[in-house]
């Protein structure tokens, strides 16, 4: 499946008259929402209908400060976005849910009991789920996506975030038929890290040593037999079929305002007796 491909068919059919645009209703303009609606900007075949953010001047903020031209978002009702083409700002989420014209929500407030809310809200009205808000994936999420598959409509993770990449990696390392021994994000990745290996990671992370001691990191506690003298460590190698692989990724290289991912990072750890 080409994502890219799907949107570009679907803005195609939408230029002939064949289609109408995704219609999408966003909850939040915070930092997240903020780098969503600076993404969603770009994408042909898409139309972000209504932002719904209980201080509607910070949510007009964060569209101006994304590059958003502020004819944009100046339709008055949803109805008149709808009409123009354009994006409607206001302060009820309820409002987005009872548009039968946005096929999906995206929930971006960071609020664990409100992104809950948003979500079970816009499921109940036949809408798809796009949970920015982890906090409340983290809450209810398998709760969430029951109700979403009763509901027949889709309840996803943000694609570019952790979470959605870390399932991705783990589904692409299992189609290449390695075990997958653990799996999980990195944070405060710097480019020297990478040259890390478990004797000597303490002295890239000081400051991380007084709180964790080194034979309790994940490295050494996945596989306990790594830290046998007579066994060998080999780092930055990608044989035909590695014994196992671990695999990370870092959502720092995210940038919030052009929303460019550069990728993920790949460790592959190999053992020789």
């Amino acid at each position: 499946m080409n994502l890219a491909a799907l949107l570009a068919e679907r803005a195609c059919a939408v230029k002939s008259g064949a289609a109408q645009p995704v219609r999408v209703g966003i909850i939040g303009a915070g930092k997240f929402g903020s780098m969503v609606l600076a993404q969603l900007r770009h994408l042909d075949g898409l139309q972000v209908v209504a932002i719904a953010d209980l201080d509607v001047s910070k949510a007009r903020a964060a569209l101006a400060r994304v590059g958003w031209p502020e004819s944009q978002y100046q339709a008055q009702t949803i109805d008149a976005a709808l009409r123009e083409g354009s994006t409607c700002v206001v302060e009820d989420a309820e409002k987005l849910f009872r548009c039968e014209q946005i096929d999906c929500i995206v929930e971006a407030t960071g609020h664990p009991l409100a992104g809950t809310r948003h979500a079970l809200h816009a499921v109940e009205h036949g809408k798809h789920v796009v949970m920015v808000n982890v906090e409340a994936d983290v809450l209810c999420g398998p709760l969430i996506a029951e109700r979403a598959r009763q509901n027949g409509v889709i309840y996803s993770m943000a694609y570019g975030d952790q979470p959605a990449i870390i399932c991705e990696l783990v589904d692409w390392a299992k189609a290449c038929g390695f075990e997958i021994v653990a799996a999980g994000k990195g944070m405060n990745f710097e480019p020297r890290y990478r040259y890390s290996t478990p004797d000597t990671v303490w002295g890239f992370l000081a400051g991380a040593k007084k709180k964790w001691r080194p034979e309790t990191s994940i490295l050494r506690c996945i596989i306990p037999s790594l830290t046998a003298p007579k066994r060998q460590l080999k780092w930055r190698q990608w044989p035909t079929r590695p014994d196992w692989i671990v695999l990370i990724t870092d959502w720092l290289f995210l940038q919030p305002v052009c929303m460019t991912w550069r990728g993920s990072f790949h460790l592959s750890l190999t053992v020789d007796d």
